[in-house]
């Protein structure tokens, strides 16, 4: 039997919330909370279509090499779609293509009635790294030729260095053209064993006048480095300097102090065969003030400290001790770096990764050695790229959105390009605690953008199988 005197209160009903829903509102993402999301929509119906959500929206995509694509939302009205049929091909109601063209993507903005208020307009352009490279890509003609001038006359200075030319093949000389066509600023990609450090001796050759030369490389390499600048670019023993005892680094050379007795620690040697044939043999602990050697090899009695600014045309240090002089290495101001293995600042959060990409980043001319780097996985690329090209790579948040598949959840950006059924298994929904923490950057999207990028700017890489011809085995 229904109370005269007491019922429910049930008006505010339809503007009751659940918790989940609210925190869902709050922070919109996909995934976990797109349930709730539905829900609250299905429930307020179109009270929620808000003029922000009422507008047409226009996409820029790279769909292939050589063709952009422009997608609009289904409220597109009969105006926009004649305005896109007048510059575009039409496949459909909403979709278009223009070549992938400067001139064609900066056409198609303007045409865009984008000051019309009633159309309500929301123009989605190309990422702003792949409008760069387009941009580079269409130099106008007089650019073009003055550029290509510059190149031959750089390109000439190569075949003063007649040992390094007679051995280049053709393919090898390609890339060094290539790369003094962009400025001297590139990766050097090709797989193991097609001759990187050849080429790259290339390029320093024809800027010899951006000289002295620092070369950040794995100590390993150092005796191949050193035997290769003598045979190639004719370079004397003296005027390679060779950086691997921290204490005796300094900006102006200081009077020998007596050392005192060395502590014992653990140390590692490396001796290899340079030049006339001495042996030069070097000592260094993990944690002690020794890593650089020069010309002048540090002796018993003491270290001759290195100056930075003398006449040494090629410097050689480690990862790690280029690591650890950086305010030393910034005063010098080098004009050309050499960074071989550059596959050691793929960890972006590593003390070696903050101290060099700066100063690579402030460069005239920086060249990366990486074996056939793997672009199925774009986040170890992300250092290297924002070396090169901050312009076009200033954070990681949005290279990750753009190539890592990155998504937003509760927890933060997840760049691990799981679905969203196999995220959820990582997450408690109760407590809501992250019981694995998706750390993984395996991510991928927009591959075809991503490759257009690297190919037409920014890496030189080839195959074994793209220069069989030219090997000699």
């Amino acid at each position: 039997m229904a109370c005269d005197y007491f019922r429910w209160d049930t008006s505010a009903s339809p503007y009751a919330q659940h918790p989940a829903e609210a925190y869902a509102l709050a922070q919109p993402s996909r995934g976990l909370i797109q349930s709730f999301q539905q829900t609250r929509n299905d429930r307020a119906g179109s009270s929620l279509n808000t003029p922000a959500s009422m507008k047409t929206k226009v996409r820029f995509t790279l769909a292939t090499t050589s063709t952009i694509v422009i997608d609009i939302a289904a409220n597109a009205t009969m105006t926009v779609m004649a305005v896109l049929d007048a510059i575009a091909k039409s496949q459909d109601d909403t979709r278009w293509e223009i070549p992938a063209t400067y001139e064609s993507y900066q056409h198609a903005l303007r045409a865009l009635p984008t000051g019309a208020p009633n159309l309500k307009l929301e123009i989605l352009p190309l990422s702003l790294s792949l409008s760069k490279t387009l941009k580079w890509l269409a130099l106008p003609d007089t650019a073009a030729d003055i550029r290509e001038t510059e190149v031959e006359e750089r390109m000439l200075k190569l075949r003063y260095y007649e040992g390094l030319w007679m051995t280049m093949k053709p393919f090898q000389k390609k890339s060094v053209r290539e790369a003094v066509r962009r400025d001297g600023r590139v990766m050097l990609a090709d797989d193991a064993g097609l001759g990187k450090t050849m080429q790259a001796m290339g390029v320093m050759a024809t800027f010899d006048d951006d000289w002295p030369v620092l070369i950040v490389c794995p100590i390993e390499t150092h005796s191949s480095w050193v035997e290769h600048l003598i045979e190639w670019l004719l370079i004397s023993r003296d005027d390679i300097c060779i950086m691997q005892n921290k204490g005796n680094i300094g900006l102006k050379r200081k009077r020998r102090q007596k050392q005192p007795a060395r502590r014992k620690h653990r140390s590692f040697q490396a001796s290899w065969a340079i030049g006339s044939g001495d042996e030069i043999h070097s000592e260094d602990d993990g944690d002690n003030d020794s890593v650089f050697n020069t010309g002048v090899w540090a002796s018993n009695e003491g270290d001759v400290p290195i100056d930075l600014f003398s006449d040494h045309k090629i410097y050689i240090a480690t990862f790690e001790a280029a690591s650890k002089f950086k305010k030393e290495i910034e005063e010098r101001n080098f004009r050309f770096i050499v960074c071989d293995e550059s596959h050691h600042l793929s960890k972006r959060n590593s003390v070696i990764n903050r101290n060099l990409v700066p100063i690579m980043q402030n460069t005239d001319h920086l060249l990366l050695l990486w074996n056939n780097p793997d672009l199925a996985r774009p986040a170890d690329l992300f250092s290297n790229l924002h070396a090169l090209r901050k312009d076009m790579f200033p954070d990681f948040q949005k290279f990750g959105k753009a190539f890592c598949d990155g998504k937003q959840q509760i927890l933060g950006w997840d760049y691990s390009g799981k679905n969203h059924k196999e995220w959820s298994k990582y997450v408690d929904p109760s407590p809501l605690v992250l019981t694995n923490p998706i750390l993984h950057y395996k991510g991928l999207s927009n591959q075809v953008e991503l490759r257009f990028i690297l190919d037409h700017l920014l890496w030189i890489r080839r195959t074994k199988e793209d220069v069989k011809d030219e090997l000699p085995f």
